[in-house]
């Protein structure tokens, strides 16, 4: 790698390894925690330099938007190989319970339920309201991390920035309605203000053990 410092191509080789490893790049903050770096403000010397030099691509605004250039990860190359998503907790399938939360937990899931370069995350489900649509209680459902979605969409909808559930989505004249798949629950229709998108179902995955 001609033209790196040393900690740049430490740098690059650490955001290869995060990608290869959990199936999604890092964001700014694992790169200085692994580096043990108080500032994120060597981590964006770092990424700008890559960038420039043609070692790495970065997408501006959106969180863990980078991706080594040059080169696929060795892992999805491979017949039958999975990723490392983080499981961030339970959704609603039914009335709102609580909001997404963070934890440590990580969950491998098919590589083909997912697609490089984007930020995914995993729920498991609880609740039947989305029976319909093949969500069952227990499911997992592997999501992108959007603010955004189409009408129609399944996503995990915060609402009043305090109840999380997975619904379909439709926008009408201000308000958004939140649909089940189920003709024995009510939707959930409150002020397009009061709802924030947390992200879109991208893929369901269920274990039988």
């Amino acid at each position: 790698m001609r033209g790196l410092t040393q900690r740049q191509r430490e740098v690059l080789d650490y955001i290869g390894e995060f990608q290869r490893n959990r199936g999604f790049p890092p964001a700014v903050r694992d790169i200085a925690k692994h580096f043990h770096l108080v500032s994120a403000a060597g981590v964006h010397k770092h990424i700008k330099a890559l960038v420039r030099k043609g070692f790495l691509a970065k997408e501006n605004f959106l969180s863990r938007s980078l991706r080594v250039l040059g080169a696929e990860p060795e892992r999805e190359s491979r017949p039958g190989a999975s990723f490392d998503l983080p499981l961030l907790g339970y959704v609603s399938a039914g009335r709102p319970i609580e909001s997404v939360a963070q934890n440590q937990e990580f969950i491998s899931v098919p590589r083909d339920l997912v697609q490089a370069g984007r930020d995914n995350y995993v729920l498991r489900v609880r609740g039947d309201s989305m029976i319909g649509d093949y969500i069952c209680d227990g499911d997992y459902v592997v999501m992108e991390s959007r603010s955004t979605a189409q009408d129609g969409e399944t996503v995990v909808a915060l609402i009043r920035g305090q109840e999380a559930t997975l619904k379909r989505l439709y926008r009408e004249n201000g308000i958004v309605r939140l649909q089940p798949a189920n003709t024995t629950v009510d939707p959930i229709v409150v002020p397009g203000d009061d709802v924030q998108i947390q992200g879109v179902v991208v893929a369901i995955w269920r274990r039988f053990r």
